[in-house]
């Protein structure tokens, strides 16, 4: 029966179908392309098309590094694809790591090519020995592991984020490896069974958010010029090739492809609209009737279409768009063509962002607008980043009556601040982020996940209370290190049982030093704060927050009033330092607090007009990473708690629920009545 099952499972490779055709494309790449993709590339390749495709042979060819950035919406990343199938059923390569900007678009890029593999008739045709034993699974890949051609093992891999070609007799590629990874994985050191990559296509590393902060960009940069370079091993070169789009002048990209910054990536910039055509008065007609078109409700501007097909010869005049077959040749309801030509695809482009060349710039010609980094941060983060205090990192200031901190949690990494309050004004002496060493692969959330994750973040906090117990040195008081008043760990970012190893580690630390806690208010992702009113079993009132009794946890949660306390600390940022009510940061170097600034201006406090309802008051978040903001109001929020009263910051403007008072901080020591007679009077 053994010897049946494995005769079942034995598969025997046919001859190739067209051996000259696949001859013929072995030695010349795009006609390979143009002959298995014919679904992809259907139109000539372009002058930059071609660039792409010789940059990548030459790398393959003689190693060492290259930078190409070409307008969005090419088909770079298809072609460099395209080309890494080629290189692997070549066998030019044995290894090829793909790497993206993250998990999502990695797993894009190897189910594409995967898609190829299993769907692609023609390639099946010309390369049976690769074809035929993928498709001969079926679609179950754990059929790879008993897989035989003639008797032997494949020793096929079709699973996770790579992909082993199978083991057969006289392919080219055969035991050829295809990975790919999100720039933010694990790529150290990495191998297959001993074997190392030999290319490296790095595709569009950054995302919209990345680009925003100088942070991420430089962790990137760090994973590039580190972590990748180093993959082929000591004494060996790596062949890379780097594909991209040039989104700021503060990118990855820009600086890959500038060769004063990054001279061996020998860069290299493309641009749709080579040359703009003479008569820009005519376009400028042009674009001015396409926006009085979309005003009046013609989406598809049939008014300005007509008046460049009334004039096309002089509107195209002394204009070079580098691909021609950019356009839309989609037949509309009226019968007339959506777009006729590139050139007026590039205008089109222009006139629906309402004449405004940015998008065009940047997307297109890879020339984003120059970019001032001071000033790219919203709500005035060049005043917030020049309020410095001149003392030294760590360092509290003289008179310290409390040290809060504040922590913010997520599955990749924990953000602390760490405030000094002296005379009722605040010092951030020191903050920064500690590496939450979760899985690397699939969803945090999976439950097979879920232990190693709630292990990493207790690792976290474990890292953090080692560094906190030596304690902050005060200097005016003969040198002494202080320690932790309170710290607060948010618990709200947490799903599933992502928020036990907060209760667990909180609950563990002497003298109730580490407690959960919870903002509430009017930001995204947010429930509004709901005053409890009185103070009663399981409830204790403290201002602007109030901590309740988690049976499940048999902790208490502290929530806070995450509106007054934000509010809180950008007044307190604006108020003259020293004063109480202040804010200042350490330090006398304002650009180094340029990442913790935007931290900390990634909301605004906006109101717009709701019908019924009058105008409304909210938090508006401009940037994804606000963690600096939220552990540093935190922290203020845990001096109230612990007792510090000092003057507050200036009143918050008028929400859609009556006002707060705008008092002391601080509770502690207020009796249950007085709290409730400064409310009655508030409202």
């Amino acid at each position: 029966m053994s010897r049946i099952r494995a005769g079942g499972r034995d598969l025997s490779i046919p001859p190739i179908y067209n051996p000259r055709r696949r001859r013929r494309c072995a030695k010349d790449p795009a006609l390979y392309l143009r002959t298995y993709f014919p679904h992809i590339f259907w139109n000539p390749f372009t002058a930059n098309q071609r660039s792409i495709i010789d940059g990548f042979i030459e790398r393959l060819q003689y190693g060492g590094r290259k930078a190409e950035a070409a307008p969005r919406g090419e088909g770079k990343t298809s072609i460099a694809r395209g080309l890494a199938t080629w290189a692997e059923t070549y066998g030019h390569r044995k290894f090829i790591l793909i790497l993206a900007a993250n998990a999502g678009d990695a797993n894009a890029n190897l189910m594409n090519i995967r898609l190829e593999f299993e769907r692609n008739d023609t390639l099946a045709e010309d390369f049976p020995e690769i074809c035929i034993p993928i498709r001969a699974l079926g679609g179950a890949n754990q059929r790879a592991k008993a897989q035989t051609v003639d008797g032997a093992r494949t020793f096929m891999q079709w699973t996770g984020d790579f992909i082993v070609l199978p083991e057969v007799p006289g392919s080219m590629a055969s035991g050829a490896v295809i990975a790919s990874r999100g720039i933010e994985s694990a790529i150290r050191g990495m191998n297959y069974q001993g074997l190392r990559p030999d290319f490296v296509l790095v595709d569009d590393p950054e995302t919209r958010e990345s680009v925003r902060s100088e942070e991420d960009t430089r962790m990137r940069e760090s994973v590039i010029d580190a972590d990748v370079i180093g993959l082929a091993g000591p004494g060996r070169e790596l062949a890379i090739f780097y594909i991209c789009t040039i989104m700021s002048t503060h990118s990855l990209a820009a600086r890959y492809t500038d060769r004063k910054q990054k001279p061996a990536w020998a860069g290299t910039r493309r641009k749709l609209l080579e040359t703009r055509p003479l008569h820009e008065d005519l376009w400028e007609k042009y674009i001015s009737t396409a926006i009085e078109d979309m005003i009046a409700g013609d989406s598809y501007i049939r008014r300005a279409h007509r008046l460049y097909l009334a004039d096309r010869q002089r509107m195209d005049e002394g204009s070079v768009v580098s691909n021609p077959f950019r356009f839309g040749a989609s037949k509309l309801p009226d019968g007339s063509q959506l777009e006729v030509s590139a050139l007026q695809f590039c205008y089109n482009v222009v006139a629906k962002n309402n004449g405004d060349w940015t998008h065009f710039n940047t997307e297109y010609q890879n020339e984003p607008p120059p970019e001032e980094v001071l000033d790219s941060l919203a709500l005035d983060g060049l005043g917030v980043m020049k309020r410095c205090d001149g003392l030294v990192r760590g360092v509290l200031p003289a008179g310290t009556d409390l040290l809060t901190a504040a922590i913010d949690l997520s599955g990749r990494a924990l953000h602390w601040s760490l405030v000094a309050w002296s005379g009722a004004a605040a010092y951030v002496v020191d903050y920064g982020a500690i590496a939450v060493r979760s899985p690397v692969t699939g969803n945090l959330e999976d439950p097979e996940n879920v232990p190693a994750v709630q292990q990493a973040i207790l690792q976290a906090l474990c890292e953090f209370r080692d560094m906190a117990e030596g304690g902050w040195p005060d200097p005016h008081a003969g040198g002494v290190a202080r320690q932790l008043d309170l710290c607060f760990i948010d618990a709200g970012f947490a799903r599933s049982a992502f928020d036990t190893p907060v209760y667990e580690f909180c609950k563990s630390s002497p003298g109730n030093l580490y407690r959960p806690s919870k903002g509430f208010g009017t930001g995204a992702g947010q429930a509004v704060y709901r005053d409890p009113g009185r103070a009663r079993r399981g409830v204790r009132l403290f201002n602007h927050a109030h901590a309740s009794w988690q049976p499940s946890h048999r902790a208490w949660l502290y929530n806070l009033d995450a509106d007054y306390w934000k509010k809180f600390v950008h007044d307190a940022l604006q108020a003259s330092p020293g004063r109480p009510g202040s804010m200042v940061l350490f330090g006398n170097e304002p650009a180094a607090h340029k990442e913790f600034a935007a931290h900390l201006t990634s909301e605004s406090w906006i109101s717009e007009y709701k019908p019924g309802r009058g105008y409304i008051w909210r938090w508006h978040r401009t940037r994804a990473k606000n963690h600096w903001f939220d552990t540093t109001y935190m922290a203020c929020a845990a001096a109230a708690i612990r007792g510090l009263k000092v003057l507050a910051a200036p009143a918050a403007p008028p929400t859609s629920s009556p006002a707060r008072p705008a008092g002391p901080i601080a509770d502690r020591g207020m009796s249950l009545s007085e709290i409730q007679n400064q409310r009655r009077q508030s409202r």
